[in-house]
């Protein structure tokens, strides 16, 4: 289920500072105290590497960025140089530790680290004793003490300190060892004499010996700095504790935990609480007392809602006596729009929601109907199995419904690009991997964008299963060039609830006048054929439409026009006079290609727009203008118009001629030298399958030519 447990207990976690008091101003002197009888013999790690840690190591250690001389004290590798077996006096380095010479004492005089006498002593008896290097130490801790999570401490280990060598990587891998997967780890290796682990056995592990290994030729990981003793101590307990191998949490069963035991049992009021209450005994802590009641709505309302009490609110809880009052004011909360709101914000998120494109435009479109969705899923309580499916393939499902469909948007939140000269295909396919890595990341748990472009080395994937992935959600039919300030297609009419009960309204309204209209047909056949008599007396009749007409220009002897509703239009005619022949219907102004009707700004349309432009034209050439509101331009023209164009009728409407538009022509070629009625319409649907031409009459087949709307169209 999707709504979240409430919880109604607040704690207080202690920090427990440790003071350290210093009675008077005098501190003793750091000194390392070494316990041996005569038999004993010195060794560097157990004796000499705390001394140098302390004194040596800031200038001389693992630090690469701060090593001074290329000299390092923590390998062995200054034994040969700066070390004479069995003679201290004559080793460089207890010369330098003991030099009365200001300059060249080490460390220097500036540092305040001197050793002192005794560890100076120390040093001397080491090197006397034969420079011993000695066994790796580790902090015995028994087994029993902590359990050592494999995901958590040993696979990050690993993954930092050898998989470089012994890792997914064929090219570099050494000995053909992989520690990044269970084989390696627990398969025999009989060039080794068994596998490189031994469940239950540290000592009598490989893996183990050559990271506690004394040679520093033969130490592992070689050629890099050795594990920190805690390290060395964390791969030992998990060994002793069986070495135990885990697969990846995100593809790990989750199971319910049994719950643990506590002592304070009578504290316990839910299952949450036991869990808490049995790791604040762990740590010695206890629980606070329980918050106030007004402490308590504020943070419970906060966690549900997002907002605050209100006061009434508040004054309610107060004055409620019921011993449930609190659990009653979460059932309130719970049962608000308010909570699917609060709740939704999250997933909004991982979904990548927004009421935007993105890209350098990001124009508007609207999405906002997925997120009511999602807001109702979680007022609903929607089981989460199903909350996942409709999202994922709500569309696929056997008669989906409307809601189902719309859950689908999930896949259709990426970003949309649509700018001008870009490569169609290649956002295709940018578009699909979106929805293969947001579909991993919430669902998965896991990042699959590395395996879009090789087999990743630290994920169980392939590149193949990238793209076997990619092909479920490469199966959208939508535009590679998006449209830049509205939604792009495939689209579905998605109304609200109270839109549905509008159009239920209006579809009862139309049948009930559909059956009244055909209730009237014989009648209206009768009066049809007497009004056609009556024509053949009648003078002659304007045919031209008037209804929703926004723009007439008859040419019936003028230039002049008219706008909605009857306005009169300034016309000018360029480049030359006026001429008019006798025309379809009354006069008609005819052009040479170079005298044109200049009528203004009107009408305004654009991609959004529904309209049609109607024309009786005589054509005598191919090529020519019939009607535009267009102008010219370094990128073509821009606007729209009707055209001839090699003896088709093209219908165009740009904003770059060659990449931002929507364009068609008839498939068939126009007849010259004879009267026609051309008629075009577009339903603002930004395709060319939008368009319609008729010619006569009759519906012409069309090519489209452009699909690239973009931007917005300019009026000029």
């Amino acid at each position: 289920m999707l709504k979240r447990t409430v919880f109604r207990r607040a704690f207080v976690l202690l920090v427990g500072i440790l003071a350290l008091s210093v009675i008077g101003n005098v501190i003793d002197e750091p000194t390392t105290v070494v316990a041996q009888s005569q038999a004993t013999v010195s060794e560097y790690n157990t004796e000499i590497r705390p001394i140098l840690s302390r004194a040596c190591f800031s200038c001389h250690g693992p630090n690469e960025r701060a090593r001074q001389a290329d000299l390092r004290l923590d390998t062995g590798t200054f034994l040969d140089t700066h070390v004479v077996p069995v003679d201290a006096d004559a080793s460089l380095l207890f010369q330098r530790l003991t030099t009365d010479e200001v300059i060249g004492r080490m460390p220097p005089v500036s540092t305040g680290r001197a050793l002192t006498d005794t560890e100076v002593e120390t040093v001397r008896r080491w090197i006397d004793d034969g420079a011993v290097w000695g066994t790796e130490v580790a902090v015995a801790v028994d087994v029993a003490d902590r359990t050592v999570d494999f995901e958590r401490e040993v696979r990050p280990l690993l993954s930092q300190r050898c998989f470089a060598c012994h890792g997914p990587d064929e090219q570099s891998r050494q000995r053909g060892l992989r520690l990044d997967i269970e084989d390696g780890i627990h398969g025999d290796r009989a060039e080794f004499g068994a596998a490189v682990v031994i469940p239950g056995d540290a000592a009598g592990s490989l893996l183990y010996q050559r990271i506690i290994e004394s040679n520093a030729s033969a130490r592992m990981p070689r050629g890099g700095e050795a594990l920190s003793e805690s390290e060395v101590e964390t791969i030992r307990l998990w060994i002793d504790q069986g070495a135990e191998w885990q697969s990846h949490w995100a593809f790990i069963p989750p199971e319910r935990s049994p719950l643990p035991p506590v002592t304070d049992a009578d504290w316990v009021r839910n299952p949450i609480d036991q869990f808490v209450l049995a790791q604040l005994e762990a740590e010695g802590l206890t629980p606070s007392e329980e918050a106030d009641r007004i402490t308590l709505l504020r943070r419970v309302t906060l966690d549900l809602t997002g907002l605050p009490p209100t006061e009434g609110e508040i004054t309610a809880l107060l004055n409620d006596d019921a011993p449930d009052a609190y659990e009653q004011a979460v059932d309130r909360l719970l049962g608000s729009q308010r909570y699917g709101e609060r709740m939704a914000v999250e997933w909004l998120d991982a979904a990548r929601y927004a009421d935007t494109n993105g890209y350098q435009t990001d124009g508007e479109r609207s999405m906002w109907r997925w997120r009511d969705w999602v807001i109702d899923a979680y007022n609903d309580n929607m089981p989460f199995d199903q909350f996942t499916i409709e999202q994922i393939a709500g569309d696929m499902l056997p008669n989906p419904t409307q809601d189902q469909r719309i859950a689908t948007a999930f896949n259709r939140n990426h970003s949309q690009n649509g700018e001008g000269g870009i490569v169609e295909e290649e956002f295709l396919v940018e578009y699909a991997v979106d929805r293969v890595q947001t579909t991993s990341t919430v669902w998965l748990g896991l990042t699959l964008g590395c395996a879009r472009c090789h087999d990743p080395k630290f994920d169980p994937l392939s590149q193949t299963e990238f793209y076997e992935f990619y092909a479920h959600f490469n199966n959208v039919p939508e535009r590679g060039k998006a449209f830049k300030y509205v939604n792009s297609p495939p689209l579905i009419t998605a109304p609200t609830i109270d839109q549905e009960a509008q159009l239920a309204a209006l579809d009862d309204k139309l049948r009930e006048a559909r059956a009244t209209f055909a209730g009237m047909a014989s009648e209206l056949q009768t009066a049809q054929a007497e009004w056609e008599a009556s024509l053949v007396a009648s003078l002659p009749i304007d045919w031209s439409l008037t209804d929703r007409l926004v723009a007439h220009h008859p040419f019936d002897g003028n230039i002049a026009g008219l706008v909605q509703p009857a306005e009169p239009v300034t016309s000018v005619l360029e480049d030359g006079s006026p001429q008019f022949v006798e025309g379809r219907v009354g006069a008609a102004a005819t052009f040479d290609g170079q005298r044109f009707v200049n009528a203004g700004n009107h009408p305004d349309v654009g991609y959004d727009d529904k309209w049609s432009v109607a024309a009786w034209i005589y054509p005598t050439a191919t090529d020519g203008v019939i009607v535009s509101r267009a102008t010219g331009g370094d990128q073509g023209e821009v606007g729209w118009g009707l055209y001839l164009e090699n003896g088709k009728v093209r219908l165009n409407l740009s904003t770059r001629v060659l990449d931002d538009g929507v364009a068609a022509e008839t498939v068939e070629d126009i007849q010259l030298n004879q009267w026609q009625h051309v008629v075009a319409t577009y339903d603002g649907s930004k395709t060319p399958e939008g368009m319609r031409l008729y010619i006569d009459g009759a519906a012409k087949a069309l090519t489209g030519l452009l699909d690239l709307v973009g931007n917005r169209l300019p009026q000029r």
